[in-house]
C-alpha cells in the first residue's frame, strides 16, 4: 500500500473507505452507553491516583463517557508519599501494597467500575525493577535476571535499546525465568478484574525474531494490552513495529506528540489527518493522547507549560478517529508535572463539556469511517453517515471547512460545546466556535431508527442461515431478501436466508425503520454462502514478473500486515487458459474481504492494484487475477493446498534450505555480478519434499555460485563461496546455517527392502544420522565417527573422536570425506554399543540451550574449518542430523565460543587435530624439538600425547 500521506485522505487509508459499511454501535448494557471494548472507547489516565478516589469518582468518569481508566503500575513499591516516577522503578511483580494501595483495593475498584461498564487497565514495568537491588525482593536480586550491557547511549542502536539501562536494572526478558514471574503476575491482575494492561517501556523489550520470547509468553489475549512504543522502535521500524502488532495495540507517540499537540501549540492545523503509524502499517491497533505522562511531566516535555484548554484541542482531533482510542491524560495538581507527587489525585477537568462531549461523539460514532480535513488554523473530523467534530486551532471564531469525503450527514447542528448553531452542507462545514476551540455535531444515535440484523452481513457455512431483525427507535419496519418481496414487522421478526442459493452466492437484506414521526432509515447487509467443505484460494499470474508475490488481505476491521503473506507458486496450475500461478489460501475471516497483490517489499513496494486504490472483492469464493481479467474460479492447487513439485533441473546448481520461515537467498557469480536481486536478495518461496521433509529451493545457471542467507532484517550468514553442485542446508534465521546430507535415493514403504544408503556430502566434513543400521567398512573415501568423550586441559575442550564401522540407527555421527561426492552405504542389520556424546535424529528435533546438566553444540564452519559451538536459544535440528551434548559444568570452565575435535588413533596412539586454535594451546615441539606455538602441517608432540596437524 501506498504510504503517501494526502491534504485529503480517510483515516484508515482509502482502500478501505469503500469497504466499511454502516456499523452499528456495540455498547455495554448501561445508562452511559460505553462502547463493549476498549478499543472502540476512550481512555482516562488516572495517573498516580490512589484506586479509591478513582472507585469514588466512577460515576463522573462513566458520565463523561470514558470506557476505560487506567492506574499507575500496581508491582509492590513504596508504600508512603514518594515522586510519581518512583512506581516506575518496581520492587516485585506482585500486586501492591504501594502508595496507590492494596490488592483488595484495586480488586474494589474493578468491581464497581464492571458495574458502570468502565473497565480498568493497570500499567505493567516489566523492563526493569529498581534503579538498585537494595529494596527489591530476594527474587530479583538475582544480577544472573538482568543484562550487563550499561546505560543506553545510541538510540538508534536496536541492540542497546533492548539490552541497554534506561536509568533502572535492565530485565532479561528472554530469561524463561523473567517470563513466567510476570506471566503469573498478569494472571493475577486478570484473576481480580483488571480488563487491560499498558506495558511500560515496551520497544526496550525485544521481540521472537530478535531471540526474545517475552510477549507471547506472557501476553494474555483475551484482554485489552497496548505497549509504549516512543518515537521509534530504535531499529527497522518497517519489519519490528509489525511484529509489535502482533501482540498489542501501540502508542502513535509521533502522531499525538508531534502532529496533533504540534498543531494545537502553533495553532495552525495539520494537513496530515492520521497516525504515522496507521497509515505506514494500515492498522487501528494504536492508542493515541493529545497528551501523555511523559510530556507533561518531564521537565522541557512537550506539553510542559501548555494550557490545559491548548492540550485539549489535541485531544479532540486525537479522539475523533474510528476504533482507535485516544488517552486523556488528568494532570496531577502540583504547580509543576515533574514535582507530582504518587497517590495525590488530579484534575478533574475530564468531566469539562469539550472533553465529555468529545467522548460521546467517539462513542456514538463507533464503527463510522472517518475522514480529516484541514484549512488554516482549522480542522474537521467528518464521520460517514454521523456527524463531525471541528477544532479550531485559533480559539473562538467563525469557521468553514469541508465536509471531508460528504461523510457527515447534511442538516442543521446544535454545537453540544458552545451551543452555537452549524450548518453541514454535502461539501462545508460552517459556524462559530467558543473559546474553547472544538465543536462536536451530530444527532443522537439513540433517537435515530433503525433495524439491528441478529447476524451484521458476512460469511455463513451452511446451507441457510436464520437471522432475526430487531427496530429500534422505531414504530414500524421492513426487511427484503435480494429482490424479493417486504415484509413488515413492528418488533422483531426471524427469517431464514440461503435455502436456494448456490454456495459462493452473494444474498443482500434490505431494511427500513420508520420513527414515529415518520422519518424513515433504509440499511443492508451482505451475506456470502459459503461451502462449509471448501476451501477458498487467491491466484496471481504475477504479470510484473516480481521475484517473489505476497498476498494483502483486509476487510472493515481485521488485516494481514502489509505487505502480505508470501504466496506459494505452482508452475502447473491452469487457469483461464494461463499456466503457472501464484496462490495462497484465504483465512475464513478474510472469505468476504479484500485482496492486494504485493512483491513483499517493505519499503518501495510494487502492488496490484495500485497506490490508494481498492483491493479486490474476494466475495466468498477462490479469486484469479492476472494484472488484467479478475473472475472466480473452482481450481485448486495440485491435489491439496500444499503441491511439492520436486525439481529436477537438468543444468545448474540448486540451492535447498530447510528452515522454519521463507529465508531471503543471494547470490552472485566470482565476478561480484548479482545474480538474482540487490541485497538481500530475494525471498525463497518455491517448495519441494525429499524423502518427507521440506525444503525452499531456488535454482542458479552460474558455476562456481556465492550465496548468503539472510532474514532480510539484517541478520544473515557469511559468504559462503565456491558452490559447484546442488547442495542442502538448514538455516535458523540467524547467522546460523548448517550443510545437510540428505538421502535422495533410497526408498522406504512397506514393500520395500532397504539395502543401501545414498548419503550425498555436501561438505567435507558433516553431522549426521540415519534410520538405518549402517556398514561403513567397505566405503571408500568416508569415515564415520562417534564423539566418544572429551578432554579438558587447562581450560581447553577437544572433542575426542573415534572412527566406527559398524553403526546402529539413530546413532549421532561425524561424517569426513570429500565434498560434492555421493556415497552409497550398505544397510546392515547389526548390534553395537557405543558411548556417545553425538545425538543424532531422524526427524526434525527442536532442542534448548541446556538439557539438564548438559548443554547443547552443533557443528558450524568457522574460517574455513569444523567446530563445535553452545547454542544460544532453541534450535530445530534437522533430521538426519546430530548435535553434540557435554556438561555444563564442563563447557562454563572455558571462555572460548569454538571448540576443536580431536581423532584418536588406537593403532598409532596419535591424535589428528584441527589447526583453527593452535595459537590458544601450549607450545608444540616438532620431532627433532623445535618449539613454536603456531606449527604447520605435521606431526607434533603437543600437552604430552604425539599428534598430527593438517
Amino acid at each position: 500500500m501506498c504510504k503517501t500521506i494526502l491534504k485529503q485522505l480517510t483515516y484508515r487509508a482509502l482502500m478501505l473507505v469503500f469497504a466499511i459499511t454502516a456499523l452499528h454501535p456495540a455498547c455495554a448494557d448501561n445508562a452511559y452507553r460505553l462502547p463493549e471494548k476498549i478499543q472502540q472507547g476512550v481512555i482516562l489516565h488516572c495517573f498516580d491516583w490512589k484506586y479509591s478516589d478513582i472507585t469514588a469518582n466512577l460515576s463522573n468518569i462513566a458520565a463523561a463517557g470514558f470506557t476505560a481508566v487506567q492506574t499507575s503500575p500496581a508491582q509492590t513499591n513504596y508504600t508512603g508519599t514518594t515522586s510519581w516516577s518512583t512506581l516506575y522503578r518496581p520492587r516485585d511483580t506482585q500486586i501492591g501494597a504501594n502508595t496507590l494501595g492494596t490488592e483488595t483495593d484495586l480488586a474494589s475498584l474493578c468491581t464497581e467500575a464492571h458495574k458502570l461498564g468502565i473497565k480498568v487497565i493497570v500499567d505493567v514495568v516489566a523492563n526493569h525493577t529498581d534503579g538498585t537491588l537494595d529494596w527489591v525482593a530476594d527474587f530479583w536480586k538475582n544480577t544472573d535476571l538482568y543484562h550487563s550491557y550499561g546505560a543506553v547511549s545510541n538510540w538508534q542502536d536496536r541492540y542497546q535499546v533492548t539490552h541497554g539501562e534506561i536509568g533502572m536494572k535492565d530485565l532479561k526478558t528472554e530469561d524463561s525465568r523473567v517470563q513466567d514471574k510476570f506471566k503469573t503476575y498478569i494472571q493475577a491482575l486478570k484473576a481480580i478484574g483488571v480488563d487491560g494492561c499498558r506495558f511500560d517501556a515496551a520497544k526496550h523489550i525485544g521481540l521472537p525474531s530478535e531471540g526474545d520470547n517475552f510477549w507471547p509468553a506472557v501476553i494474555d489475549t483475551t484482554m485489552f494490552n497496548y505497549g509504549e512504543i516512543l518515537d521509534n522502535t530504535g531499529g527497522d521500524d518497517a519489519t519490528l513495529m509489525p511484529e509489535y502488532l502482533k501482540y498489542m495495540s501501540v502508542t502513535d507517540s509521533p502522531y499525538g506528540t508531534n502532529n496533533v499537540l504540534g498543531s494545537a501549540k502553533n495553532g495552525q492545523a495539520s494537513t496530515s489527518g492520521g497516525g504515522n503509524y496507521a497509515f505506514t502499517y494500515n492498522t487501528s491497533h494504536l492508542v493515541y493522547w493529545g497528551e501523555s505522562h511523559d510530556t507533561y511531566c518531564n521537565s522541557g516535555g512537550m506539553s510542559d507549560g501548555v494550557s490545559q484548554e491548548v492540550v485539549d484541542r489535541a485531544y479532540a482531533v486525537a479522539a475523533s478517529h474510528n476504533s482507535i482510542p485516544a488517552l486523556y491524560f488528568s494532570r496531577p495538581t502540583s504547580s509543576s508535572g515533574a514535582a507530582a507527587q504518587a497517590g495525590v489525585m488530579g484534575s478533574t477537568h475530564y468531566t469539562s463539556s469539550s472533553v465529555a462531549e468529545v467522548n460521546k461523539f467517539h462513542n456514538a460514532m463507533n464503527g463510522k469511517a472517518d475522514y480529516y480535513t484541514a484549512s488554516g488554523s482549522v480542522a474537521s473530523i467528518s464521520r460517514k453517515d454521523g456527524g463531525a467534530i471541528v477544532v479550531n486551532f485559533a480559539g473562538s471564531g467563525s469557521v468553514s471547512v469541508a465536509n471531508g469525503g460528504a461523510y457527515a450527514t447534511p442538516g442543521t447542528y446544535t454545537d453540544r460545546v458552545s451551543g452555537n448553531t452549524f450548518t453541514i452542507t454535502a461539501s462545508t462545514i460552517s459556524g462559530t466556535t467558543n473559546s474553547t476551540g472544538i465543536a462536536v455535531l451530530y444527532n443522537d444515535v439513540a433517537t435515530t431508527p433503525s433495524v439491528t440484523l441478529s447476524q451484521d452481513g458476512g460469511i455463513f457455512k451452511a446451507e441457510s442461515l436464520s437471522l432475526t431483525a430487531t427496530l429500534s427507535n422505531a414504530t414500524a419496519g421492513w426487511y427484503q431478501v435480494g429482490t424479493g418481496t417486504k415484509t413488515t414487522f413492528t418488533s422483531t421478526a426471524t427469517f431464514t436466508i440461503g435455502t436456494d442459493a448456490a454456495y459462493g452466492d452473494t444474498i443482500v437484506v434490505n431494511w427500513g425503520a420508520t420513527a414515529s414521526d415518520g422519518t424513515e432509515v433504509t440499511g443492508s447487509a451482505t451475506y456470502y454462502k459459503i461451502d462449509p467443505n471448501a476451501k477458498v484460494y487467491v491466484y496471481y499470474n504475477n504479470p510484473n514478473s516480481w521475484s517473489s508475490v505476497s498476498c494483502y488481505l483486509y476487510t472493515a476491521t481485521v488485516n494481514n500486515a502489509w505487505p502480505g503473506t508470501i504466496m506459494t507458486y505452482d508452475s502447473s496450475l491452469s487457469i483461464n487458459g494461463k499456466t503457472g500461478w501464484w496462490y495462497m489460501e484465504v483465512p475464513t475471516a478474510y472469505v468476504n474481504g479484500y485482496a492486494m497483490f504485493t512483491d513483499g517489499q517493505a519499503s518501495g513496494t510494487q502492488q496490484y492494484p495500485g497506490a490508494n486504490q481498492t483491493g479486490i472483492a474476494i466475495e466468498g469464493s477462490s479469486l484469479y487475477v492476472d494484472g488484467t481479467t479478475t473472475g472466480h474460479t473452482t481450481a485448486i492447487p495440485g491435489d491439496s493446498a500444499t503441491p511439492t513439485p520436486t525439481p529436477t533441473p537438468s543444468t545448474g546448481i540448486t540451492i535447498y534450505v530447510k528452515a522454519s520461515t521463507a529465508p531471503y537467498l543471494y547470490a552472485w557469480d566470482d565476478s561480484e555480478v548479482a545474480l538474482n536481486a540487490k541485497w538481500p536478495g530475494t525471498q525463497m518461496s518455491a517448495q519441494t519434499t525429499i524423502n518427507g521433509m521440506a525444503y525452499y529451493y531456488q535454482t542458479f545457471t552460474a558455476s562456481p555460485l556465492n550465496i548468503i542467507f539472510n532474514n532480510g532484517q539484517g541478520q544473515q550468514t557469511a559468504d559462503i563461496k565456491g558452490i559447484t553442485g546442488s547442495t542442502f542446508y538448514s538455516y535458523d534465521g540467524t547467522t546460523g546455517y548448517e550443510v545437510l546430507t540428505v538421502d535422495t535415493t533410497s526408498t522406504d514403504s512397506d514393500t520395500t527392502t532397504v539395502t543401501s544408503q545414498t548419503i550425498n556430502l555436501g561438505t567435507s566434513v558433516a553431522t549426521y544420522c540415519s534410520a538405518y543400521d549402517l556398514d561403513f567398512t567397505h566405503v571408500q573415501g568416508l569415515s564415520a565417527y562417534i564423539a566418544s568423550g572429551y578432554r579438558l586441559i587447562d581450560g581447553v575442550i577437544d572433542i575426542v573422536l573415534t572412527q566406527v564401522d559398524y553403526v546402529p540407527a539413530g546413532t549421532g555421527l561425524m561424517l569426513m570425506g570429500t565434498a560434492g561426492t555421493a556415497y552409497t552405504v550398505p544397510v546392515q542389520t547389526m548390534e553395537a554399543g557405543y558411548r556417545n556424546y553425538l545425538k543424532g535424529v531422524t526427524t526434525d528435533t527442536t532442542v534448548e540451550a541446556t538439557d539438564g546438566i548438559y548443554t547443547n553444540l552443533v557443528l558450524v564452519a568457522n574460517n574455513s574449518s569444523y567446530q563445535f559451538a553452545a547454542i544460544s536459544a532453541s534450535r530445530t535440528i534437522v533430521g538426519s542430523k546430530a548435535y553434540l551434548q557435554l556438561p555444563t559444568s564442563v563447557v562454563s570452565t572455558s571462555s572460548a565460543k569454538y571448540f576443536n575435535y580431536v581423532i584418536d588413533d588406537p593403532t598409532t596412539g596419535i591424535s589428528k587435530i584441527q589447526q583453527h586454535s593452535a595459537i590458544d594451546r601450549e607450545a608444540y615441539y616438532s620431532m627433532t624439538g623445535v618449539k613454536t606455538y603456531r606449527p604447520t602441517p605435521g606431526i607434533y608432540i603437543h600437552q604430552g600425547k604425539k599428534i598430527v596437524v593438517r
